[in-house]
């Protein structure tokens, strides 16, 4: 025997009314709906609930028995409902998001001062890692957002794309490649470039757009450390590509030069993704929307 809250709805409002039709239109149903979850109700309990007639219904001694613990559990129901609310909204607790190591290092500051002066309750995490690791992070629930590039839509995950990042050719200032605003993306085939290994994101990227324009990247060594990358781009002779925000958390300090990669232009998406089953109270979806208007404005100081 299975009962469905909907039916018991159905069923209180009717024996509160006295009339079916009236409780379709409390209920905003059509009556026709009202009468089906009522008759599903009777025959998973077996009797009669209602008598009805011309006028509307009454309730039958089983209906009389079933009305007072109805409406307890309707009332039970409700007042869960929202407590749940009001939990997700209350001060206090902690809200956990991702993002990768350059990114927190131009974007947190300000994010967790705007935060602690809106929540100064609610503990802000802030977990950073390659994308693979905080996908990991969000799957399990270990945070609830997560900065990320080329992410891929998938069954579970929603992804909001907020904007689109161009790489640069960073390099020791006074090296002639990086001497002016660009460079066309041929000549990087020319130099010597320190860039992920195959299946990094940023390789893909790379990789992607090489084939596109008929170019043979011959990368002189694979490193993902962006901090071990800037001594070897400061000695000289040695170049690596990057965001423009990433670059500047590289390049701070100073020493180092970029040029905006052209013919063609290689764009890197960037989304916030979260998890589709999880669910965000007010703190969350605000640290959220406070990681996008900073990630935003970096960028647009970029150009």
């Amino acid at each position: 025997m299975t009962i469905e809250i909907r039916d018991l709805r159905c069923f209180a409002e009717a024996a509160r009314l006295g009339n079916i039709s009236r409780a379709a239109a409390s209920l905003r149903m059509p009556q026709p709906a009202v009468s089906r979850q009522i008759s599903a109700l009777e025959r998973a309990l077996g009797t009669d609930l209602f008598l009805r007639h011309g006028r509307g219904v009454h309730l039958t001694d089983a209906g009389e028995l079933l009305f007072s613990r109805a409406v307890r559990i309707l009332d039970e129901l409700a007042a869960a409902t929202a407590e749940m609310a009001a939990a997700r909204n209350r001060p206090g607790g902690t809200v956990a998001i991702g993002t990768m190591p350059g990114w927190a290092t131009l974007a947190a500051a300000d994010l967790v001062e705007r935060f602690r002066s809106r929540f100064p309750d609610t503990v802000l995490g802030i977990s950073t890692g390659p994308g693979g690791d905080l996908l990991e992070d969000l799957a399990a629930g270990t945070i609830q957002a997560a900065l990320l590039y080329d992410a891929q839509a998938s069954r579970g995950l929603e992804v909001d794309w907020i904007a689109e990042e161009p790489l640069y050719l960073v390099g020791r200032a006074g090296e002639a490649a990086v001497a002016g605003t660009d460079i066309p993306f041929a000549r990087l085939a020319e130099l010597p470039l320190v860039i992920p290994r195959a299946g990094h994101p940023l390789r893909r990227v790379v990789d992607a757009a090489a084939r596109k324009a008929g170019v043979a990247l011959r990368p002189s060594v694979e490193m993902e450390a962006m901090m071990a990358i800037r001594p070897l781009l400061a000695r000289g002779d040695m170049f690596t590509v990057l965001g423009g925000p990433m670059m500047r958390s590289l390049a701070a300090e100073g020493g180092l030069a970029a040029a905006l990669v052209v013919e063609p232009r290689i764009d890197r998406k960037l989304a916030i993704v979260t998890a589709s089953w999880m669910p965000l109270g007010e703190p969350a979806r605000a640290a959220i929307a406070m990681l996008r208007s900073e990630v935003l404005r970096i960028l647009r100081a970029e150009t």
